[in-house]
Protein backbone atom coordinates (compact mmCIF):
# COMPACT_ATOMS: atom_id res chain seq x y z
CA UNK A 1 0.00 0.00 0.00
CA UNK A 2 1.32 3.38 -0.94
CA UNK A 3 0.87 6.73 0.74
CA UNK A 4 -0.58 7.30 4.16
CA UNK A 5 -2.14 3.95 5.02
CA UNK A 6 0.39 1.13 4.90
CA UNK A 7 -0.83 -2.41 5.54
CA UNK A 8 -1.01 -2.55 9.30
CA UNK A 9 -3.13 -3.39 12.28
CA UNK A 10 -3.58 -0.49 14.67
CA UNK A 11 -5.24 -1.21 18.00
CA UNK A 12 -6.84 1.90 19.44
CA UNK A 13 -6.08 0.82 22.99
CA UNK A 14 -2.37 1.05 22.21
CA UNK A 15 -2.71 4.79 21.76
CA UNK A 16 -3.44 5.38 25.40
CA UNK A 17 -6.37 5.54 27.76
CA UNK A 18 -9.85 5.66 26.27
CA UNK A 19 -11.94 7.12 29.06
CA UNK A 20 -15.51 5.96 28.97
CA UNK A 21 -15.07 3.41 26.19
CA UNK A 22 -14.73 -0.33 25.98
CA UNK A 23 -12.51 -2.11 23.48
CA UNK A 24 -14.34 -5.39 23.65
CA UNK A 25 -17.48 -6.90 25.07
CA UNK A 26 -17.32 -9.63 27.67
CA UNK A 27 -20.09 -11.56 29.40
CA UNK A 28 -19.33 -14.56 31.55
CA UNK A 29 -20.90 -16.68 34.24
CA UNK A 30 -24.59 -17.53 34.63
CA UNK A 31 -27.31 -15.68 32.81
CA UNK A 32 -28.72 -13.26 35.38
CA UNK A 33 -29.23 -9.60 36.27
CA UNK A 34 -25.67 -9.23 37.54
CA UNK A 35 -24.17 -10.05 34.13
CA UNK A 36 -26.78 -8.91 31.62
CA UNK A 37 -26.66 -5.69 29.59
CA UNK A 38 -28.97 -2.69 29.93
CA UNK A 39 -30.57 -3.55 26.58
CA UNK A 40 -31.15 -7.17 27.63
CA UNK A 41 -32.82 -6.02 30.84
CA UNK A 42 -35.06 -3.42 29.21
CA UNK A 43 -36.39 -5.97 26.74
CA UNK A 44 -37.13 -8.38 29.59
CA UNK A 45 -38.93 -5.64 31.54
CA UNK A 46 -40.91 -4.09 28.70
CA UNK A 47 -41.49 -7.00 26.33
CA UNK A 48 -44.02 -5.90 23.71
CA UNK A 49 -43.44 -2.19 24.37
CA UNK A 50 -39.79 -2.73 23.48
CA UNK A 51 -41.03 -4.17 20.19
CA UNK A 52 -39.11 -5.91 17.41
CA UNK A 53 -35.91 -5.86 19.48
CA UNK A 54 -35.39 -2.19 18.56
CA UNK A 55 -34.07 -0.33 21.59
CA UNK A 56 -34.78 3.11 20.11
CA UNK A 57 -38.50 2.33 20.55
CA UNK A 58 -37.88 3.32 24.18
CA UNK A 59 -36.38 6.75 23.39
CA UNK A 60 -38.69 9.33 25.03
CA UNK A 61 -40.98 11.49 22.92
CA UNK A 62 -43.03 14.37 24.32
CA UNK A 63 -45.59 13.86 21.53
CA UNK A 64 -46.30 10.43 23.06
CA UNK A 65 -46.77 11.87 26.54
CA UNK A 66 -43.24 11.73 27.94
CA UNK A 67 -42.23 14.65 30.16
CA UNK A 68 -38.84 15.15 28.46
CA UNK A 69 -37.29 14.38 25.10
CA UNK A 70 -33.80 14.01 26.64
CA UNK A 71 -34.59 11.92 29.74
CA UNK A 72 -36.78 9.06 30.89
CA UNK A 73 -36.71 7.00 34.07
CA UNK A 74 -37.70 3.43 33.27
CA UNK A 75 -37.59 0.97 36.09
CA UNK A 76 -36.45 -0.16 39.54
CA UNK A 77 -35.40 -3.76 40.08
CA UNK A 78 -34.40 -5.10 43.52
CA UNK A 79 -32.28 -8.24 43.63
CA UNK A 80 -30.72 -9.92 46.66
CA UNK A 81 -30.22 -6.65 48.58
CA UNK A 82 -29.03 -4.56 45.61
CA UNK A 83 -31.25 -2.05 43.82
CA UNK A 84 -30.94 -1.61 40.06
CA UNK A 85 -32.48 1.28 38.17
CA UNK A 86 -32.63 2.24 34.51
CA UNK A 87 -32.96 5.50 32.60
CA UNK A 88 -32.22 7.24 29.29
CA UNK A 89 -30.35 10.54 29.01
CA UNK A 90 -29.26 12.55 25.97
CA UNK A 91 -26.30 14.73 26.94
CA UNK A 92 -23.63 16.83 25.25
CA UNK A 93 -20.89 15.05 27.20
CA UNK A 94 -20.39 11.47 28.27
CA UNK A 95 -21.57 10.90 31.84
CA UNK A 96 -19.52 8.99 34.42
CA UNK A 97 -21.27 9.98 37.66
CA UNK A 98 -24.94 9.44 38.58
CA UNK A 99 -26.78 10.55 41.71
CA UNK A 100 -30.28 9.48 42.70
CA UNK A 101 -32.40 11.58 45.05
CA UNK A 102 -34.82 9.16 46.67
CA UNK A 103 -36.86 8.19 49.69
CA UNK A 104 -36.78 4.76 51.30
CA UNK A 105 -39.61 5.59 53.70
CA UNK A 106 -41.88 2.61 54.15
CA UNK A 107 -44.23 4.00 56.81
CA UNK A 108 -47.54 5.82 56.33
CA UNK A 109 -49.51 8.35 58.36
CA UNK A 110 -53.11 7.94 59.54
CA UNK A 111 -54.41 9.07 56.14
CA UNK A 112 -52.27 6.59 54.25
CA UNK A 113 -49.75 9.12 52.99
CA UNK A 114 -46.17 7.90 52.87
CA UNK A 115 -43.76 9.40 55.38
CA UNK A 116 -40.75 10.15 53.20
CA UNK A 117 -37.15 9.69 54.28
CA UNK A 118 -35.08 11.57 51.70
CA UNK A 119 -31.53 10.71 50.66
CA UNK A 120 -29.08 11.80 47.97
CA UNK A 121 -26.40 9.39 46.84
CA UNK A 122 -22.96 10.65 47.73
CA UNK A 123 -24.03 12.18 51.02
CA UNK A 124 -22.71 10.77 54.29
CA UNK A 125 -23.86 7.23 55.09
CA UNK A 126 -25.57 6.93 51.70
CA UNK A 127 -24.56 4.12 49.32
CA UNK A 128 -23.06 5.26 46.04
CA UNK A 129 -24.49 4.68 42.57
CA UNK A 130 -22.37 2.67 40.14
CA UNK A 131 -22.97 2.63 36.38
CA UNK A 132 -23.14 -1.08 35.56
CA UNK A 133 -23.71 -0.88 31.82
CA UNK A 134 -24.63 1.54 29.02
CA UNK A 135 -25.81 1.48 25.44
CA UNK A 136 -25.21 4.45 23.17
CA UNK A 137 -22.92 7.46 22.99
CA UNK A 138 -24.33 10.72 24.41
CA UNK A 139 -27.85 9.40 23.75
CA UNK A 140 -27.42 6.69 26.34
CA UNK A 141 -29.45 3.99 28.10
CA UNK A 142 -28.06 3.45 31.62
CA UNK A 143 -28.13 0.48 33.98
CA UNK A 144 -27.16 1.62 37.51
CA UNK A 145 -26.87 -0.15 40.84
CA UNK A 146 -27.00 0.84 44.49
CA UNK A 147 -25.25 -1.99 46.32
CA UNK A 148 -26.60 -3.16 49.70
CA UNK A 149 -29.61 -0.90 49.41
CA UNK A 150 -31.71 -3.17 51.63
CA UNK A 151 -31.45 -6.42 53.59
CA UNK A 152 -33.10 -9.27 51.74
CA UNK A 153 -35.17 -11.47 54.05
CA UNK A 154 -38.18 -13.45 52.92
CA UNK A 155 -41.39 -11.65 53.94
CA UNK A 156 -39.82 -8.23 54.55
CA UNK A 157 -41.44 -5.26 52.80
CA UNK A 158 -39.58 -2.34 51.20
CA UNK A 159 -40.33 0.82 49.26
CA UNK A 160 -38.32 3.28 47.16
CA UNK A 161 -39.52 6.54 45.62
CA UNK A 162 -37.27 8.41 43.14
CA UNK A 163 -37.40 12.20 43.04
CA UNK A 164 -34.62 13.09 40.57
CA UNK A 165 -31.57 11.82 38.70
CA UNK A 166 -28.43 13.95 38.35
CA UNK A 167 -25.82 13.17 35.68
CA UNK A 168 -22.37 14.72 35.75
CA UNK A 169 -18.80 14.19 34.62
CA UNK A 170 -15.72 14.01 36.82
CA UNK A 171 -13.61 15.38 33.97
CA UNK A 172 -14.41 18.96 35.03
CA UNK A 173 -16.85 18.26 37.90
CA UNK A 174 -19.64 19.78 35.87
CA UNK A 175 -23.36 19.09 35.97
CA UNK A 176 -24.50 17.59 32.69
CA UNK A 177 -28.19 16.97 33.33
CA UNK A 178 -30.72 16.89 36.17
CA UNK A 179 -34.29 15.68 35.67
CA UNK A 180 -37.31 14.77 37.80
CA UNK A 181 -38.22 11.08 37.81
CA UNK A 182 -41.97 11.68 37.43
CA UNK A 183 -43.38 9.67 40.35
CA UNK A 184 -41.14 6.62 39.95
CA UNK A 185 -42.03 4.35 42.86
CA UNK A 186 -41.69 0.67 43.74
CA UNK A 187 -42.91 -1.32 46.76
CA UNK A 188 -42.04 -4.99 47.09
CA UNK A 189 -41.89 -7.96 49.42
CA UNK A 190 -38.87 -10.24 49.57
CA UNK A 191 -39.62 -13.72 48.27
CA UNK A 192 -37.64 -16.94 48.24
CA UNK A 193 -37.10 -17.19 44.49
CA UNK A 194 -33.79 -18.17 42.93
CA UNK A 195 -34.57 -16.91 39.40
CA UNK A 196 -34.44 -13.26 38.46
CA UNK A 197 -36.63 -11.69 35.79
CA UNK A 198 -33.89 -11.58 33.14
CA UNK A 199 -33.21 -15.31 33.43
CA UNK A 200 -36.92 -16.12 33.35
CA UNK A 201 -37.37 -14.08 30.17
CA UNK A 202 -34.43 -15.49 28.18
CA UNK A 203 -33.79 -18.97 29.58
CA UNK A 204 -35.42 -20.84 26.70
CA UNK A 205 -33.71 -19.08 23.78
CA UNK A 206 -30.44 -17.31 24.53
CA UNK A 207 -26.81 -17.28 23.42
CA UNK A 208 -24.21 -15.59 25.64
CA UNK A 209 -21.68 -13.55 23.62
CA UNK A 210 -18.67 -13.68 25.91
CA UNK A 211 -16.16 -11.79 23.76
CA UNK A 212 -16.47 -9.35 20.86
CA UNK A 213 -14.39 -6.69 19.11
CA UNK A 214 -15.05 -4.05 16.45
CA UNK A 215 -12.47 -3.28 13.76
CA UNK A 216 -12.82 -0.81 10.93
CA UNK A 217 -11.05 -2.02 7.79
CA UNK A 218 -9.78 0.62 5.34
CA UNK A 219 -9.31 -0.09 1.63
CA UNK A 220 -8.02 2.80 -0.46
CA UNK A 221 -10.16 3.07 -3.61
CA UNK A 222 -8.91 6.39 -4.97
CA UNK A 223 -5.45 8.00 -5.05
CA UNK A 224 -4.11 11.42 -5.94
CA UNK A 225 -2.70 10.03 -9.20
CA UNK A 226 -0.83 7.16 -10.77
CA UNK A 227 2.16 7.82 -8.51
CA UNK A 228 -0.13 6.89 -5.57
CA UNK A 229 1.46 9.22 -3.03
CA UNK A 230 -1.67 9.32 -0.87
CA UNK A 231 -5.31 8.13 -0.91
CA UNK A 232 -8.18 10.52 -1.56
CA UNK A 233 -10.98 8.00 -0.95
CA UNK A 234 -11.26 5.02 1.38
CA UNK A 235 -13.81 2.27 1.67
CA UNK A 236 -14.77 1.75 5.34
CA UNK A 237 -15.77 -1.82 6.22
CA UNK A 238 -16.98 -2.27 9.81
CA UNK A 239 -16.39 -5.77 11.21
CA UNK A 240 -17.73 -7.29 14.42
CA UNK A 241 -15.74 -10.33 15.61
CA UNK A 242 -17.31 -12.50 18.32
CA UNK A 243 -17.58 -15.82 20.09
CA UNK A 244 -19.95 -17.30 22.66
CA UNK A 245 -19.70 -19.32 25.86
CA UNK A 246 -23.04 -21.09 25.94
CA UNK A 247 -26.62 -21.25 24.73
CA UNK A 248 -30.01 -22.44 25.97
CA UNK A 249 -29.77 -25.42 23.62
CA UNK A 250 -26.45 -26.77 24.90
CA UNK A 251 -26.64 -30.56 25.00
CA UNK A 252 -29.87 -30.65 22.97
CA UNK A 253 -28.56 -30.29 19.44
CA UNK A 254 -25.68 -28.71 17.56
CA UNK A 255 -25.66 -25.27 15.99
CA UNK A 256 -24.85 -25.20 12.30
CA UNK A 257 -23.90 -22.20 10.14
CA UNK A 258 -24.92 -18.67 11.16
CA UNK A 259 -27.64 -17.53 8.74
CA UNK A 260 -28.83 -14.16 10.06
CA UNK A 261 -27.81 -11.45 12.53
CA UNK A 262 -29.99 -8.65 13.91
CA UNK A 263 -27.80 -5.74 14.99
CA UNK A 264 -28.42 -2.49 16.88
CA UNK A 265 -25.84 0.28 16.57
CA UNK A 266 -25.30 4.00 16.84
CA UNK A 267 -23.84 5.47 13.64
CA UNK A 268 -21.61 8.55 13.75
CA UNK A 269 -20.97 10.71 10.68
CA UNK A 270 -18.60 13.67 11.01
CA UNK A 271 -16.42 16.10 9.05
CA UNK A 272 -12.70 16.38 9.79
CA UNK A 273 -10.99 19.62 8.69
CA UNK A 274 -7.20 19.98 8.70
CA UNK A 275 -4.46 22.17 7.23
CA UNK A 276 -1.46 20.46 5.63
CA UNK A 277 1.75 22.45 5.13
CA UNK A 278 4.39 21.28 2.71
CA UNK A 279 8.12 21.43 3.41
CA UNK A 280 9.19 22.43 -0.11
CA UNK A 281 8.58 25.76 -1.85
CA UNK A 282 6.24 25.43 -4.80
CA UNK A 283 5.53 21.74 -4.27
CA UNK A 284 2.08 20.39 -5.02
CA UNK A 285 0.05 20.42 -1.82
CA UNK A 286 -0.84 17.09 -0.31
CA UNK A 287 -4.62 16.68 -0.01
CA UNK A 288 -5.20 13.21 1.46
CA UNK A 289 -8.47 11.92 2.85
CA UNK A 290 -8.59 11.82 6.67
CA UNK A 291 -7.02 8.66 8.08
CA UNK A 292 -7.74 9.00 11.78
CA UNK A 293 -10.69 8.35 14.07
CA UNK A 294 -13.06 10.74 15.79
CA UNK A 295 -11.32 10.35 19.15
CA UNK A 296 -7.79 9.86 17.81
CA UNK A 297 -6.72 12.37 15.14
CA UNK A 298 -3.08 11.77 16.09
CA UNK A 299 -3.19 8.58 14.00
CA UNK A 300 -3.47 10.87 10.99
CA UNK A 301 -1.20 13.73 11.99
CA UNK A 302 1.70 11.45 12.95
CA UNK A 303 1.47 9.47 9.71
CA UNK A 304 2.22 12.44 7.44
CA UNK A 305 5.69 12.47 5.88
CA UNK A 306 7.13 15.47 4.06
CA UNK A 307 4.32 17.60 5.43
CA UNK A 308 2.89 18.75 8.74
CA UNK A 309 -0.60 18.93 10.25
CA UNK A 310 -0.87 20.18 13.82
CA UNK A 311 -4.57 19.77 14.52
CA UNK A 312 -7.85 18.38 13.22
CA UNK A 313 -11.20 20.08 13.82
CA UNK A 314 -14.35 17.97 13.98
CA UNK A 315 -17.72 19.37 12.91
CA UNK A 316 -21.20 18.45 11.65
CA UNK A 317 -21.39 15.41 13.90
CA UNK A 318 -24.63 13.49 13.44
CA UNK A 319 -25.52 10.31 15.31
CA UNK A 320 -28.41 7.99 14.51
CA UNK A 321 -29.64 4.82 16.21
CA UNK A 322 -30.14 2.08 13.68
CA UNK A 323 -31.03 -1.57 13.38
CA UNK A 324 -30.07 -3.83 10.50
CA UNK A 325 -30.48 -7.46 9.54
CA UNK A 326 -27.41 -9.14 8.05
CA UNK A 327 -27.46 -12.31 5.93
CA UNK A 328 -24.56 -14.06 4.14
CA UNK A 329 -23.78 -12.23 0.93
CA UNK A 330 -20.68 -11.88 -1.24
CA UNK A 331 -19.60 -8.23 -1.62
CA UNK A 332 -17.02 -7.07 -4.16
CA UNK A 333 -14.99 -3.90 -4.58
CA UNK A 334 -13.76 -3.47 -8.15
CA UNK A 335 -12.57 -0.02 -9.18
CA UNK A 336 -9.80 1.91 -10.88
CA UNK A 337 -7.98 3.67 -8.03
CA UNK A 338 -6.16 6.16 -10.22
CA UNK A 339 -5.57 7.10 -13.85
CA UNK A 340 -2.32 8.19 -15.45
CA UNK A 341 -2.35 11.57 -17.20
CA UNK A 342 -2.16 11.40 -20.98
CA UNK A 343 1.46 12.41 -20.98
CA UNK A 344 2.51 9.93 -18.27
CA UNK A 345 3.21 7.12 -20.71
CA UNK A 346 5.60 5.46 -18.27
CA UNK A 347 2.89 4.98 -15.59
CA UNK A 348 0.12 2.41 -15.38
CA UNK A 349 -3.27 2.71 -13.73
CA UNK A 350 -4.23 0.39 -10.86
CA UNK A 351 -7.34 -1.65 -10.30
CA UNK A 352 -8.44 -2.48 -6.74
CA UNK A 353 -10.31 -5.77 -6.45
CA UNK A 354 -11.50 -7.17 -3.13
CA UNK A 355 -14.31 -9.58 -2.21
CA UNK A 356 -15.67 -10.90 1.09
CA UNK A 357 -18.68 -12.55 2.73
CA UNK A 358 -20.85 -10.42 5.04
CA UNK A 359 -21.02 -13.32 7.55
CA UNK A 360 -17.67 -15.11 7.71
CA UNK A 361 -17.02 -18.25 9.75
CA UNK A 362 -13.57 -18.12 11.34
CA UNK A 363 -12.77 -21.80 11.77
CA UNK A 364 -9.54 -22.80 10.04
CA UNK A 365 -11.23 -24.63 7.16
CA UNK A 366 -13.54 -21.69 6.37
CA UNK A 367 -10.77 -19.08 6.46
CA UNK A 368 -8.35 -21.16 4.38
CA UNK A 369 -11.15 -21.63 1.84
CA UNK A 370 -11.51 -17.88 1.17
CA UNK A 371 -10.63 -17.28 -2.47
CA UNK A 372 -9.52 -13.66 -2.26
CA UNK A 373 -5.92 -13.62 -1.04
CA UNK A 374 -6.12 -10.26 0.75
CA UNK A 375 -9.44 -11.15 2.39
CA UNK A 376 -7.96 -14.42 3.61
CA UNK A 377 -4.90 -12.60 4.96
CA UNK A 378 -7.11 -10.08 6.77
CA UNK A 379 -9.10 -12.75 8.58
CA UNK A 380 -6.02 -14.83 9.43
CA UNK A 381 -4.81 -11.86 11.49
CA UNK A 382 -8.00 -11.94 13.57
CA UNK A 383 -8.99 -15.59 13.87
CA UNK A 384 -7.83 -16.08 17.48
CA UNK A 385 -10.67 -17.57 19.48
CA UNK A 386 -13.41 -15.76 17.55
CA UNK A 387 -16.00 -17.93 15.82
CA UNK A 388 -17.54 -15.43 13.39
CA UNK A 389 -17.06 -12.02 11.79
CA UNK A 390 -20.04 -9.95 10.69
CA UNK A 391 -19.83 -7.00 8.33
CA UNK A 392 -21.99 -4.43 10.11
CA UNK A 393 -21.87 -1.62 7.53
CA UNK A 394 -19.86 -0.44 4.53
CA UNK A 395 -19.38 3.23 3.67
CA UNK A 396 -17.06 5.64 1.82
CA UNK A 397 -14.64 8.08 3.45
CA UNK A 398 -14.01 10.90 0.98
CA UNK A 399 -12.90 14.52 0.59
CA UNK A 400 -15.74 17.04 0.66
CA UNK A 401 -13.70 20.08 -0.33
CA UNK A 402 -10.12 21.37 -0.44
CA UNK A 403 -8.33 24.66 -0.96
CA UNK A 404 -4.67 25.33 -1.84
CA UNK A 405 -2.75 28.51 -1.04
CA UNK A 406 0.79 29.87 -0.64
CA UNK A 407 1.93 31.55 2.56
CA UNK A 408 5.49 32.75 3.33
CA UNK A 409 7.20 30.15 1.20
CA UNK A 410 4.95 27.31 2.31
CA UNK A 411 2.52 25.62 -0.05
CA UNK A 412 -0.49 24.55 2.00
CA UNK A 413 -3.95 23.09 1.66
CA UNK A 414 -7.04 23.08 3.86
CA UNK A 415 -9.01 19.83 3.44
CA UNK A 416 -12.34 18.62 4.81
CA UNK A 417 -13.16 14.90 4.79
CA UNK A 418 -16.39 13.10 5.63
CA UNK A 419 -15.85 10.03 7.84
CA UNK A 420 -18.01 7.50 9.69
CA UNK A 421 -17.80 5.19 12.70
CA UNK A 422 -20.05 2.81 14.59
CA UNK A 423 -20.08 3.95 18.20
CA UNK A 424 -22.13 1.25 19.90
CA UNK A 425 -22.70 -2.16 18.34
CA UNK A 426 -24.76 -4.94 19.83
CA UNK A 427 -26.21 -8.06 18.26
CA UNK A 428 -29.73 -8.79 19.48
CA UNK A 429 -30.66 -12.00 17.68
CA UNK A 430 -28.72 -14.76 15.87
CA UNK A 431 -30.27 -17.40 13.62
CA UNK A 432 -28.41 -20.64 12.94
CA UNK A 433 -29.31 -23.73 10.98
CA UNK A 434 -29.41 -27.03 12.84
CA UNK A 435 -30.35 -30.65 12.32
CA UNK A 436 -33.94 -29.71 13.19
CA UNK A 437 -34.15 -26.57 11.07
CA UNK A 438 -33.46 -22.91 11.80
CA UNK A 439 -33.10 -21.80 15.42
CA UNK A 440 -33.20 -18.14 16.53
CA UNK A 441 -31.57 -17.11 19.80
CA UNK A 442 -31.52 -13.86 21.77
CA UNK A 443 -27.94 -12.58 21.83
CA UNK A 444 -26.99 -11.65 25.40
CA UNK A 445 -24.35 -9.04 24.75
CA UNK A 446 -22.89 -5.74 25.94
CA UNK A 447 -22.20 -2.99 23.44
CA UNK A 448 -18.83 -2.85 21.67
CA UNK A 449 -16.95 0.31 20.73
CA UNK A 450 -14.14 0.75 18.20
CA UNK A 451 -11.26 -1.59 19.02
CA UNK A 452 -8.88 -0.75 16.18
CA UNK A 453 -8.36 -0.09 12.49
CA UNK A 454 -6.83 -2.28 9.82
CA UNK A 455 -5.52 -0.79 6.55
CA UNK A 456 -5.70 -3.26 3.69
CA UNK A 457 -4.29 -2.73 0.20
CA UNK A 458 -6.72 -5.01 -1.57
CA UNK A 459 -5.52 -6.84 -4.67
CA UNK A 460 -3.96 -4.04 -6.72
CA UNK A 461 -3.51 -5.07 -10.34
CA UNK A 462 -1.31 -3.06 -12.69
CA UNK A 463 -3.20 -2.32 -15.92
CA UNK A 464 -2.73 -0.16 -18.98
CA UNK A 465 -4.83 2.97 -19.13
CA UNK A 466 -7.58 1.80 -21.47
CA UNK A 467 -9.74 4.88 -20.87
CA UNK A 468 -7.40 7.21 -22.77
CA UNK A 469 -9.30 8.93 -25.57
CA UNK A 470 -8.37 8.64 -29.25
CA UNK A 471 -7.32 12.26 -29.25
CA UNK A 472 -4.98 11.71 -26.30
CA UNK A 473 -3.62 8.60 -27.95
CA UNK A 474 -2.98 10.55 -31.15
CA UNK A 475 -1.20 13.29 -29.21
CA UNK A 476 0.84 10.68 -27.37
CA UNK A 477 1.98 9.06 -30.64
CA UNK A 478 2.66 12.47 -32.18
CA UNK A 479 4.93 13.27 -29.24
CA UNK A 480 6.64 9.91 -29.61
CA UNK A 481 7.13 10.56 -33.33
CA UNK A 482 8.47 14.07 -32.69
CA UNK A 483 10.79 12.66 -30.05
CA UNK A 484 12.02 10.06 -32.53
CA UNK A 485 12.61 12.71 -35.23
CA UNK A 486 14.44 14.90 -32.75
CA UNK A 487 16.51 11.96 -31.61
CA UNK A 488 17.44 11.03 -35.18
CA UNK A 489 18.31 14.66 -35.96
CA UNK A 490 20.59 14.86 -32.93
CA UNK A 491 22.14 11.54 -33.83
CA UNK A 492 22.75 12.73 -37.40
CA UNK A 493 24.25 15.99 -36.19
CA UNK A 494 26.60 14.12 -33.85
CA UNK A 495 27.63 11.77 -36.65
CA UNK A 496 28.46 14.67 -38.98
CA UNK A 497 30.47 16.32 -36.21
CA UNK A 498 32.48 13.19 -35.62
CA UNK A 499 33.22 12.82 -39.35
CA UNK A 500 34.45 16.44 -39.57
CA UNK A 501 36.56 15.94 -36.47
CA UNK A 502 38.13 12.81 -38.01
CA UNK A 503 38.94 14.64 -41.29
CA UNK A 504 40.69 17.44 -39.44
CA UNK A 505 42.95 14.91 -37.78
Amino acid sequence: MNGLIPSLILTIAALGSLAGSSNSSATSGPLDITKSSVADDLEAFYGEKYGDKIIQNLVPNTARGDSYSDFKFFHFYPWQGDLYFYFYAATAFNVDTVQLEYSDGATFDSEGVAVENWHLNGEENTPAVTIEDTFGDRRVFYKCKIADFYTHQTGDKHRVYAKSVTCSTTRDSSLVLKRACQEAELAWEDVDDGEDLVYKYYKDDYIVIDEAAYYQQWIATRYNGADQRYPTEINEINWLFFTWSGTSIDGKYELGALKEVVLDYEYLSYDATYEIKMDLWGADAMMPVYTGTYDHPEIFTKALTGASCSSVRMSDETTTLRQTTIVPQIRTIDTISDTAEWWQIWLNSHRVTYSYNTIQALDQESVQGIGDEDTRSFFLDFVGDYKYAVMMRQDTRSILNSHEYDNFGMHSAVVTSRAHEIRSARMTRLTFNSEFGDVSLNAMMHEVKLTGIFATPGTIVEIENKTTSAVKNAIKWILIALGSILGLTLLGYCAVGLIRYAKKR
